[in-house]
């Protein structure tokens, strides 16, 4: 929570220019022409996935260089959320060849998304933790 807290706060410094918005209108020549990408479905407004998305760019950030980063919002994407049969916000999916793609199951948290990605891109970036003594 104290994450999406300081995130808000400093908006202004929150940049996802990286990740592109994808719609039903260009999402075939987006996945032709990148072979393959992360498209996240993102429903604005929800507290959920409102944290996960901050927490995807702020992942994703990492590995802009290695991968596509996409982003899919419902009220512009209707059929392409149907034919992707999401069910729920937020959904993660890993998209190869679009024909192949692969979900991220369970929580969204920092760690969980920094797996995904990094099994996905062959890369893997350290996350800092820092614990208390």
């Amino acid at each position: 929570m104290l994450f999406l807290f300081f995130t808000i706060l400093f908006r202004e410094h929150f940049d996802d220019s990286f990740v592109r918005k994808v719609s039903d209108s260009d999402f075939k020549n987006v996945i032709r022409r990148d072979k393959s990408a992360f498209l996240f479905f993102h429903h604005v407004g929800t507290l959920v996935s409102d944290t996960a998305y901050l927490r995807f760019v702020d992942i994703a950030r990492k590995y802009k260089n290695f991968s596509h980063f996409y982003v899919c919002l419902p009220f512009n994407s209707p059929h392409l959320c149907h034919s992707m049969k999401i069910t729920g916000f937020p959904t993660l999916y890993y998209l190869k060849n679009s024909t192949n793609y692969d979900e991220l199951y369970g929580a969204f948290t920092s760690h969980s998304i920094n797996v995904f990605i990094s099994e996905h891109t062959n890369y893997t970036i350290p996350e800092l933790t820092i614990e208390n003594e």
